[in-house]
């Protein structure tokens, strides 16, 4: 929207401030003035998204203050190009080069693996701060939604924080973010066959011993702990009930706590508890007349909770610390600390941290080769992340200063693919009992799933300042597949989508081809049920 005393929004100043940067050909344009909300500085996307409800309210989206936005899209060659832009007076002071990125220092691979995905920024103490100074003052914005957008974002920093200095025992702002302060990269590998998908974060700083004194400070809630004591209270409860039912039919108590399940004509209890962790009957002792009793079990905080009479817990004792503290390493004179994780399955992840001369790595893994790799690299460089090929297409050209890069190559995804068979092979004999005889479902999948990762070769993105306007700027390199890979691909796609039954394992994607909608759902909720909801149970998962 442009004053009445403008005939056109090409005469608008804020317009041909970012209209000066549209290519002179694309397939889409779109310019908008829009509310400033938490985000939109980094998501200029969604900025209007606020106005929800407000659009018809004059006098509220009035009060609104606004930024201008722009965004264009076009097609080359070689992919897709999407740019937005946004107007910032503020000219940001986190920005680097690209021949001083992380990237420039870090291995192409990790632990043989090529990472999936690559982000980088700059000085994250700073940003927390802009943010919180923006938010602070667009507090007194006189539009009511506004202020209310951005009061609920600092309070939610502030719920954040809390909940780092009660899980984790550490003050973000003064032992996370205080070495936070130069290039910080964050990598996704999506593992392979026999390596599992990892998240490490590595931060360049000047003062690793901040670092270190986090690592000291940390403490990880011990939820095998608390989920092995939640089991021993919820026990005694259960075997209290059978008790108080034992004692209305009987007068008194039992002798032992076996009697309540030795008649088999009238069992009080239908599978008497056991100790989680010793494989043991709890504690239990009865009076001489056998009127009153006593059942306790001992926790792992120290304490004894014991249950008589009355039917009440009862916790003595005095509690002592359960949770978990990281174990120090040496490698080479460079510190690892290692905290691991509660077990799934057949799975052990541990948190690694470790302190170089001028590098922070964090790292959630199953192991910790990654930083080795990395800690050698130090002192004995190879191929950089940055010499990849994909990255080059991507980022080779650029020469000014950027503040925020992603990187990623989709085709990366398939370790995980391999990583989740190897682990789980009953998911490949989950869709084999459901589909019988079908040895290539699987196979088909992979094929069609990696010919379309393979054609996305890479998927760039930067953001920098020209002047007043702050831009984002997104490449996706799409390449042809040689012709033997694109029909592979594509007769494994057909037999996926075939409709007509006819495909090797009479099914789409696993379920009968002939089926009505209805009878689809059927099929697919039977299969989730009788296959796969053992494997994803969210009980084991939040364990």
């Amino acid at each position: 929207s442009t004053p009445n005393s403008q005939k056109s929004i090409l005469d608008a100043t804020d317009h041909q401030k970012i209209s000066a940067l549209f290519p002179k050909e694309t397939f889409v344009k779109f310019f908008a003035r829009e509310p400033i909300t938490p985000f939109s500085s980094s998501n200029p996307f969604f900025g209007s998204s606020v106005t929800t409800g407000y659009n018809s309210a004059e006098t509220e989206a009035a009060t609104f203050l606004k930024t201008t936005r722009g965004l264009d899209s076009y097609f080359t060659d070689e992919g897709l190009k999407v740019d937005t832009y946004t107007l910032d007076e503020r000219n940001s002071k986190n920005t680097f080069k690209l021949d001083k990125s992380l990237a420039t220092k870090l291995p192409q691979k990790f632990a043989g693996v090529a990472p999936t995905f690559y982000g980088e920024t700059q000085n994250l103490q700073a940003q927390w701060k802009q943010e919180i100074e923006v938010a602070t003052a667009m507090k007194d914005s006189k539009s009511r939604s506004q202020r209310e957008q951005f009061t609920s974002f600092l309070d939610s920093k502030d719920k954040m924080k809390k909940s780092y200095l009660d899980t984790y025992g550490i003050d973000y702002e003064a032992d996370v973010l205080s070495w936070l302060d130069g290039q910080v990269g964050f990598i996704f590998n999506s593992g392979k066959t026999n390596k599992g998908p990892e998240v490490l974060v590595i931060s360049e700083t000047k003062n690793t011993s901040k670092a270190e004194s986090l690592v000291n400070k940390l403490k990880l809630p011990n939820y095998a702990a608390e989920a092995n004591d939640a089991k021993r209270k919820s026990d005694l409860r259960q075997i209290v009930s059978a008790l108080q039912i034992y004692y209305t039919e009987n007068y008194n108590y039992p002798s032992t706590l076996n009697e309540l399940t030795a008649d088999k004509s009238n069992i009080y209890i239908r599978t008497l508890p056991i100790d989680p962790t010793t494989g043991k009957n709890y504690s239990y002792s009865l009076s001489a007349d056998k009127t009153n009793y006593a059942l306790s079990a001992t926790l792992e905080t120290g304490q004894t909770v014991t249950y008589d009479n009355d039917a009440f817990a009862k916790i003595t004792g005095t509690k002592k610390e359960t949770s978990l503290k990281p174990t120090p390493g040496d490698y080479k004179g460079n510190k690892i600390y290692k905290l691991q994780l509660p077990p799934y399955s057949n799975i052990k992840y541990s948190y690694y941290f470790a302190m170089t001369k001028t590098k922070v790595i964090l790292s959630i893994s199953d192991s910790d080769q990654s930083i080795k790799e990395i800690i050698d690299f130090e002192t004995k460089a190879t191929e950089t992340l940055s010499k990849n090929s994909a990255w080059q297409k991507q980022f080779g050209k650029i020469t000014g200063k950027v503040n925020l890069i992603a990187f990623a190559e989709p085709v990366n995804l398939l370790g995980l693919m391999d990583y989740v068979k190897n682990a789980y092979p009953e998911y490949k004999q989950a869709a084999s009992s459901y589909s019988p005889g079908s040895s290539t479902y699987f196979d088909d999948i992979e094929k069609a799933a990696k010919g379309y990762l393979k054609t996305v070769k890479s998927i760039g993105a930067y953001s920098g300042q020209n002047k007043e306007v702050g831009y984002s700027k997104i490449f996706v390199n799409i390449v042809e597949l040689p012709s033997a890979e694109k029909k592979d691909a594509e007769d494994a796609l057909g037999q996926l989508l075939k409709t007509d039954n006819t495909n090797q394992y009479k099914s789409v994607l696993g379920i009968n081809s002939e089926t009505t909608f209805s009878k689809v759902q059927k099929d697919w909720n039977k299969f989730f049920k009788n296959n796969l909801s053992p494997i994803l149970d969210p009980q084991k998962i939040l364990n």
